[in-house]
């Protein structure tokens, strides 16, 4: 082999590597799709239960009007997703991310928080009593 086969080979090889390093490879390529997962799980839960308030269910009630969502677990951990729902119309849903969640932080549809992992969603009618007295 000669000088400038080998020059050739070694500016390929690292062009590799320095791709690699950039992007991530592989590993980072499923890990930032399962946190894509994991934020359409989070949308789709949040629109659920936005429906729900809006037809007077309580969070765990079913109407025929409201798409379900996929899971109300992580598929890749099993893990629960947070919710937490105020009485002003607020529905937070929360996951665990594996990648650099401020690349979610920018998205349209509900607020990104990339500090908590949580997606906020705002409800246009407050949550149904669930303590309401018996007439």
């Amino acid at each position: 082999m000669d000088r400038a086969t080998g020059a050739i080979l070694l500016c390929c090889a690292l062009a590799v590597a320095a791709g690699l390093w950039t992007i991530g490879g592989p590993l980072q390529a499923r890990a930032e799709r399962r946190d894509a997962q994991r934020l359409d799980d989070l949308r789709a839960l949040a629109y659920h239960l936005a429906c729900l308030r809006q037809h007077g269910q309580p969070a765990e009630g079913q109407d025929p009007r409201c798409p379900e969502p996929r899971s109300h677990l992580d598929p890749f951990t099993g893990a629960p997703y947070r919710i937490d729902q105020g009485a002003d119309g607020m529905i937070r849903v929360c996951s665990e991310f594996e990648t650099d969640r401020r690349q979610f932080a920018l998205l349209p549809r509900g607020e990104f928080d990339a500090d908590t992992g949580c997606l906020t969603h705002w409800a246009d009618t407050p949550a149904p009593a669930t303590d309401a007295p018996a007439p």
